[in-house]
């Protein structure tokens, strides 16, 4: 099970040029299973609707997230999975008076049994953020899952972050740099799985094109446990 997190920049590419092809490309680059993406923007008009292009372009289920809604479109996260989603739930992590923030906390029907989703982009700001983490480890705690993992933009640059899931003796995983894209040097964007040990790879997706397409690269778990990853039935 590959799963990815990627902050897509509105498909705006590091030439200035809005391109869902380029994001659908590295999409495809990576193999994904399911991949969350943030800065989804359909806000240019009809001709720019992200979110529309890489659902149709991946053919995947899509569950969108968007965080800011007017009348010339939308933006925020998008989830995009080959399972079928079996339960979403859109959580409000803004913060007054700063730009509005959200999460997508979406379970999937995966082979074996249902894995959480948790898809999410925090804000610039250290009390910002630590509303925003306070705010998705109460949601972690009230819906439990054999198998979670959060795909966000943290917005935290040090290589060790706050763990969401609060493992006695045991961090967060390390976050590769992902930011920015042609020449990495802040770890932004974050993968955090309960429980770890289903954990078998992380690392930063780099190409070519990745090094195009958006701002920041994508990163990329690989996810199994024996003959795959046995996961009992959602409670």
């Amino acid at each position: 099970m590959r799963l990815a997190s990627y902050n897509v920049h509105g498909c705006v590419g590091s030439d200035g040029r809005f391109s869902p092809s380029r994001i659908l490309g590295v999409i495809q680059e990576m193999a994904v299973d399911a991949v969350g993406l943030q800065e989804v923007d359909s806000r240019a008009g009809a001709h720019a609707d992200a979110f529309r292009a890489l659902r149709d372009g991946t053919g995947f289920h899509a569950v969108a997230g968007p965080n800011i809604v007017a009348e010339r479109g939308q933006y925020g996260n998008l989830l995009l999975t080959r399972w079928p989603p079996v339960a979403v739930r859109r959580l409000d992590l803004s913060v007054a008076p700063y730009e509005p923030r959200g999460a997508l906390d979406v379970e999937v029907d995966a082979p074996g049994g249902r894995i959480r989703v948790v898809v999410a982009h925090l804000g610039l700001r250290l009390r910002e953020r630590r509303r925003q983490l306070a705010a998705l480890r109460a949601a972690l705690a009230r819906h439990r899952a054999p198998v979670t993992a959060v795909l966000a933009d943290f917005n935290v640059a040090r290589w060790r972050g706050p763990d969401l899931f609060g493992r006695p003796g045991a961090g967060p995983l390390p976050a590769p740099r992902t930011y920015p894209a042609r020449w990495p040097l802040l770890a932004l964007d974050r993968i955090q799985v309960s429980p770890r040990e289903v954990v078998h790879e992380l690392v930063v997706h780099r190409s070519p094109l990745a090094a195009r397409a958006s701002d920041h690269l994508p990163v990329v778990a690989r996810l199994e446990s024996g003959d795959g990853i046995p996961v009992p039935r959602g409670e």
